[in-house]
């Protein structure tokens, strides 16, 4: 299936919240789901001679927080495996880069040390997502066609490494440029939400 980005809108309020808290990004996760946040609490909570004589932690005592959603919140978006490819046309480079733009591959804060797909997930504030919506302002497609680079990409094994193909049976520069409006088009309405953003690869 490979590696897709997801990038998912969440508030200011509740990014403080997982910071101090990180095995609250399950409920966020999977905001209809608490199975997974009650399975990673009960793991947390079985230490090292618990396990190695068998006992458990039973799930019914685990409290599961009640977290009140904000009508914005929990909005998203992925970018299939076009994530690679813009992060590069916006970059320029293979994964690190300066902020805004560097917000697919890195930036951010990291949410603990947990593993919610490919490597942990990161959070934005919506400060920093108008930062990278006043970036995303003096970029188009022009731009773009200007910095896609397939030879560079391919030595820089820019995931998923398929940049010289032939455009006219595999168009993956337009791939990338229409991915790229749907999160320009995202991060916009982000911005007039006022929210923050919950970032991740799975």
């Amino acid at each position: 299936m490979g590696m897709v980005f997801v990038a998912q809108t969440i508030s200011n309020e509740h990014i403080e919240n997982i910071l101090n808290d990180p095995l609250l990004i399950w409920l966020f996760l999977s905001p209809d789901d608490s199975s997974l946040y009650v399975e990673e609490v009960r793991k947390s909570k079985t230490g090292f001679f618990a396990k190695l004589l068998g006992k458990k932690i039973d799930k019914n005592s685990i409290q599961i927080p009640s977290i009140t959603y904000k009508i914005d919140e929990n909005k998203s978006v992925d970018l299939d495996k076009a994530w690679h490819g813009i992060h590069y046309l916006l970059t320029h480079s293979e994964w690190e880069a300066e902020p805004p733009l560097n917000f697919i591959t890195c930036g951010g804060n990291v949410v603990g040390n947990i593993e919610v797909g490919y490597g942990t997930a990161r959070v934005l504030t919506s400060t920093d997502v108008q930062q990278i919506n006043e970036a995303f302002k003096s970029i188009d497609h022009q731009y773009l066609k200007k910095r896609f680079n397939p030879h560079d990409m391919m030595k820089n094994k820019i995931y998923p490494e398929i940049w010289n193909r032939n455009a006219e049976d595999d168009d993956t520069l337009s791939y990338c440029i229409e991915y790229f409006d749907i999160l320009k088009n995202f991060i916009s309405e982000t911005v007039t939400n006022k929210m923050g953003l919950l970032v991740y690869l799975t």
